[in-house]
Order: structure tokens, then sequence, then C-alpha cells
């Protein structure tokens, strides 16, 4: 298969995936939310949250070192993986031990530290399967890694939709997602059977050289752990459960549209790795093509969280105690542009090998997140009675100062002013899918909504949103390796 086909076929996999096991998500927290009450999913958000700072300290860094290091390389990776997954192993041991003193120190009560301890048993299996995830992806097999994810994803999904249909307590819905991450594991094995047969006996120096190519990521982990999970343990503080259940179902409706930059950046980061060492000029066009897609993609999102908030909570019949979302769905509108961006241009650096300088622009805002974040919560709280919202508005601050030091160490070329000018020109055309919401007659009346959402890409044509140019640079990107 020539090049250009594969990276055609794994992005259009990766994609048509993706909106699967985002309509599997968006049941989800459809019906989740509901069920637990804004108490209940506040509880459940920051047990997950404690658990998920200690998978960095699992993984070691190791997930994004893996992809890099089988891309270059495919004989190594039975030798790889076996190594990944015993250090993974071992590590999760101790984190267990460690995240139920950690618990115990906090003053937790009894019934937060099972739920914790459930927590963190999850977040092991997940990481052992991560690593067989990261192994397909560096092996550019993204359907066979995408079978694995939609097995995970869609028996996670029933299981806890079942859930809530059969009214079970909260400690199974925690530890909902075992049985998916279990079977898919089971199913990235036999995927990988031939490449891990033969592999050699797990070596010392191998385990040194994983761990020392993973410090960089590491240290983003690190970072990226105390600014993304953070939020949840000063809420609990600081305002109570009820606001970490406002502010988290804030983050899932924002997080359901990040399947887009997901499949996109999960795909291109092999291929621009290969680009960057092989045609500089390709990269470049390419990593412009990527940022240009991720604008076109995330304002329609966008324009609805932060025009049509309430009418969304209408739509999926969230209780009236999630009214106090409605200004956290608005900062979240904001962010999510911001993140997306921020997903494109970490995809480029690291591809482009500067995961130096990415760790530094992380660390400086993990140093500032806690502080900023700490004071935000206070001061909505005490202006609004509701701390979920400065803790929404410190992300996007956070995140717009990352993507602006992202940019600012870009390889020179890539960004370009003109991509402010297709944001403005995507906005215009997303008004009306967001004003169409409040078209509607009732819950049920998805007519106005769904003709908005048609009339997105016509008007970002008319628009001149899609650049004909761009366009021709991604053929001769994809033709020039074709013939390679």
């Amino acid at each position: 298969m020539s090049r250009s086909h594969l990276v055609a076929r794994n992005v259009i996999v990766t994609l048509v995936t993706q909106l699967f096991m985002w309509g599997l998500t968006f049941g989800v927290t459809l019906y989740l939310p509901r069920y637990l009450k804004d108490t209940g999913l506040g509880t459940m958000t920051l047990v997950g949250s404690y658990a998920m700072i200690f998978s960095v300290f699992v993984s070691l860094g190791t997930s994004t070192a893996l992809i890099k290091e089988i891309a270059r390389d495919r004989t190594r990776t039975g030798e790889l993986v076996s190594t990944a997954l015993l250090m993974r192993l071992g590590l999760g041991l101790v984190a267990i031990a460690a995240g139920w003193l950690g618990t115990r120190l906090l003053g937790y009560s009894a019934s937060l530290q099972f739920f914790a301890v459930i927590a963190l048993v999850v977040m092991i299996v997940s990481q052992l399967g991560d690593v067989l995830s990261s192994a397909l992806a560096g092996l550019e097999e993204f359907p066979r890694q995408n079978a694995s994810l939609l097995v995970e994803r869609a028996l996670t999904s029933c299981l806890l939709i079942g859930l809530v249909i059969f009214h079970r307590p909260l400690w199974m819905f925690i530890g909902g997602s075992l049985l998916g991450s279990a079977v898919s594991i089971c199913v990235s094995i036999y995927m990988l059977r031939e490449r891990i047969a033969g592999a050699p006996r797990i070596r010392w120096s191998t385990v040194q050289s994983l761990a020392r190519a993973g410090v960089p990521f590491l240290m983003v982990g690190i970072f990226g752990a105390t600014y993304g999970y953070s939020d949840a343990l000063l809420l609990s503080k600081f305002s109570g459960v009820a606001a970490i259940g406002w502010y988290s179902l804030a983050k899932r409706l924002g997080g359901t549209t990040m399947v887009i930059p997901v499949a996109l950046t999960s795909t291109m980061l092999p291929t621009l790795t290969r680009m960057f060492h092989e045609d500089r000029a390709a990269f470049g066009r390419a990593s412009q093509r990527l940022l240009n897609m991720m604008t076109i993609c995330v304002t329609p999102f966008a324009a609805v969280l932060i025009l049509a908030p309430g009418k969304i909570l209408t739509l999926l019949h969230y209780p009236a105690s999630y009214r106090n979302s409605i200004p956290v769905l608005m900062f979240m509108g904001s962010a999510v542009i911001l993140w997306y961006l921020s997903q494109a241009v970490g995809t480029i650096l690291i591809a482009s090998e500067k995961q130096a300088v990415f760790s530094k622009i992380t660390g400086i805002a993990a140093l500032v997140s806690i502080p900023l974040c700490t004071t935000c919560i206070l001061i909505t709280q005490r202006l609004m009675t509701n701390g979920a919202i400065g803790a929404m508005i410190s992300d996007a601050l956070l995140e717009l100062f990352m993507v602006i030091a992202y940019i600012r160490v870009l390889p020179g070329g890539i960004f370009e002013w003109r991509g402010v000018a297709l944001l403005g020109r995507t906005t215009v055309a997303a008004l009306p899918f967001a004003f169409s919401l409040y078209a509607m007659g009732g819950p049920h009346d998805l007519f106005w909504p769904l003709m908005g959402l048609l009339l997105y890409p016509f008007l970002c044509g008319l628009l001149r949103c899609f650049c004909r140019d761009d366009l021709q640079m991604l053929r001769q990107v994809t033709r020039k390796f074709s013939r390679a």
C-alpha cells in the first residue's frame, strides 16, 4: 500500500471509529448525569481525577515514546511492548498502595477511600491497554487499534447505561470500565501476537532506554496532571462536591467534541514524524492543513456552547440543579477552541522533536495552575456561589497561555495569521447553527438544529474557509510520497 493511501486509510478509519465512539460516549453523557445527579457525578469525577494523577507515574511518559520508537524500528515491537507492560504493572501496584495512603492523609471518608481504590485499579488496567494501543499506533495499524478501542468503548458504554437502567450503586459506575478494558487488552494482544510472540527476554538496558525516552513526556504528563486534574480536588475543598458535578458536566459535554482532534492528531503523529525527517517542506504544508482543519471543525461546537448553553441542557433533559452549569458551559466554549489548537500544535512540536520545549511550556503552566485555579475558584465562589465557573476560567487562561507559547516555538512558516481570519469566517458560518436551537418548538424538535448544522459546511464554502491552495498542497504531498 502506498504511503498516501496509508495516510488516507488511517484518517478515514480513525474518523469513522471516533464517530461511533462519540455516539457511545454521548449516550453515557446523556443518561449518567441524570441518574447520578450533581453530587454523584461530582464524587465520581473526584476519585477519577485522583486516580489519573497517579497514572502519570505509572506510564512514565512512555506512551508517546513507544509510538515513536516503534515507528522508527518495527522489529523492536515485541521487546518494547513486553518491557512497558512489566514496568506499568509493577508501578501500578505501588500506585494502589500510595493512593490508598494518600486518601487517609487527605482525611477522606471510608466510602471515598473505597471509591478511590476502585478508580486506581481501573486506571492500572487502562494503562496496560494503552501500551498495546500505542504499539498498534506506532505500527500505523490504525484500523486494528480503532477496533480494539471501539470494543472497549462499546462494552463500557453499554454497561454504564445498563447500570443506570437497573439503578446500581455508585461504586459499580466507578469500576464500570474494567470489563471493557480487559476485553480490549485481549483483542489487542491477539492483533499483536505475531509481533510479540518471539520477543526477547526483558533486559535492564531496554527498561532504562524506554524510561529515558519517556522523560520529556513524563514531565509533560506530570505538569498536565497538575492543571488537568487538580481542579476537582480544589473544588472539593472550596466549593463542595456539587460544584464538581457542574464543572464535570461542562467538561463532559465539551469533551464529547474532542473525537475530531483525537482522531486527526493520533493518525497524523507518526505521519508528521516521518515527514519531518524525510521532507521538511511537506511537513510544513501538512502541519498547516492540520491547523486549518482543527479551526473549521471546532467553531460550530464553540458557538453552540457560548450562545445556547441553556438550550443544550433543556434538549438533554438534565435536572434543574445543572442550571448552575450554564455559565461554566459558556466559558467552556472558549476553552474548547484552545483545546483543539493545543492538540494540533502539540502534535506538531512532538513530531518536530521539540519535546523539551513542549515540556518546559507545560511546566510553567502547571506551576501557575494551582494558585490561579484557587484564586479563580475563591473569587467566583464568593461573588456567584459557584466555584465551578472559576475552575473553567482558569482552564481557559492556561490553555490560552500554552497555545501562544507553543505557536512561538513552532518551526518557521507553519503558523500564519490568516488562521485568525479563518476563525472569524467559520464563526460567521456557525451562527445559524447556534441560533437554530432557539427556533426549536420543544426538546424533541430537532429540525432547525439539523438544518443549521447542514448549513455550516455550505456557508464555509461560500466564505472560502476551504482553501483550494491548501487542498492542492495536500495532494502534492500525498502524490510525492506515493511515488517515493
